[in-house]
């Protein structure tokens, strides 16, 4: 048995399927694993559950962020993606053509749906993600694009 499925049997997970054998992915993966242990110095064991474990944890954490963002309303999603941007509020007020007020009870309903408490939460909550290109394809002007509110691209 291989220490992937020793792994998946000792974690009480099923087998994994997949295309590659389990000693293709041993052969690309174990070497990885062992100097990573090496330079933490621990056991490649440890290593293995270590990495499984934040791997799990942070798939469970994209699909959570990508669940809530899909429950953002269009306008929520266009305020969002201006705060993550660094926009000011007076900024995505003047971008979306909307009241300062409006942006802020956009950014409160925002924090309730992700639960965060600050921009710099969200920020965090959603790195990695491309908004400028998420922007583009939404035809929504971005921050860097010349003045005049909201307008339609290309």
């Amino acid at each position: 048995m291989t220490w992937f499925k020793r792994l998946l049997q000792t974690l009480g997970l099923p087998a994994a399927p997949t295309r590659l054998p389990a000693e293709a992915i041993e052969a690309d993966l174990l070497p990885l694993i062992e100097t990573l242990a090496d330079e933490e110095n621990t056991t490649v064991e440890h290593m293995a559950y270590e990495l499984l474990y934040s791997a799990a944890l942070q798939r469970r954490t994209d699909l959570h962020n990508l669940r809530q963002w899909q429950e953002l309303t269009p306008r929520e999603q266009q305020t969002a993606a201006f705060v993550c941007l660094g926009c000011t509020n007076q900024q995505i007020a003047g971008l979306m053509v909307i009241s300062p007020n409006t942006v802020k009870t956009h950014i409160r309903s925002i924090y309730a749906k992700f639960s965060v408490n600050s921009k710099a939460e969200l920020q965090q909550a959603l790195a990695g993600w491309d908004f400028r290109a998420w922007l583009n394809e939404q035809n929504v002007r971005s921050p860097d694009d010349p003045p005049g509110g909201l307008t339609p691209r290309g």
